[in-house]
């Protein structure tokens, strides 16, 4: 295999909860949400969480537990089994507000809130930030960007295995995207270039 290159894709993990974030403050410029609203009314399975807000999700103050690595082998899954795992109830470590504690849910759960108020969160963040951006290098759906995509591997016993790529689903939001450096730093740099 060729050494990878500026332009060669890799998936991004956590670093796609910034691009979900900004979807997020996006649809608050728009005055399609507030961060103070409840989660629960843009997901209906939370109707008897209305304690938990936008805000608490996006900055891991909801009191949801540390879910590593259990939220990363949810990447997958479903929406409708989405909808079914939060319909069942979930426990909290804390009252939201009251403190920080990393959550992948958390982050699935602003997935769903973005879809809620657009129709599909996935399809959001590609249609109203990365393609205004430029940043073709990045993609949800592995297919999408398969000629330049750098398989994922993993050291077994045996040596090194080959990973198959991870299909998008409802956890897709906190880890989902595939992106280059040449895209990651154009996102970067326009961060940088708000603060001259």
């Amino acid at each position: 295999d060729p050494a990878p290159t500026l332009d060669s894709v890799f998936r991004i993990a956590s670093m796609s909860k910034s691009f979900t974030a900004a979807a997020v403050l996006l649809l608050r410029d728009r005055g399609q949400l507030r961060l103070d609203d409840a989660v629960a009314d843009y997901v209906p399975e939370l109707a008897d969480r209305t304690d938990i807000t936008v805000r608490h999700l996006l900055t891991m103050g909801a009191g949801l537990l540390t879910d590593d690595p259990w939220g990363d082998r949810q990447e997958s899954l479903p929406y409708d089994e989405f909808g079914e795992l939060l319909a069942g109830g979930f426990t909290t470590g804390r009252a939201p507000g009251a403190g920080f504690e990393y959550s992948n849910m958390g982050y699935a759960l602003l997935g769903r809130v973005i879809t809620g108020i657009t129709g599909d969160n996935l399809a959001f963040v590609e249609r109203e930030l990365l393609e205004p951006l430029g940043m073709r290098s990045s993609r949800y759906h592995h297919s999408d960007v398969a000629a330049a995509l750098v398989a994922g591997h993993v050291k077994r016993n045996a040596g090194w295995e080959q990973l198959a790529p991870t299909e998008p689903g409802a956890f897709s939001a906190m880890g989902g995207l595939h992106s280059s450096v040449a895209d990651l730093a154009r996102w970067v740099g326009g961060f940088s270039a708000a603060f001259d």
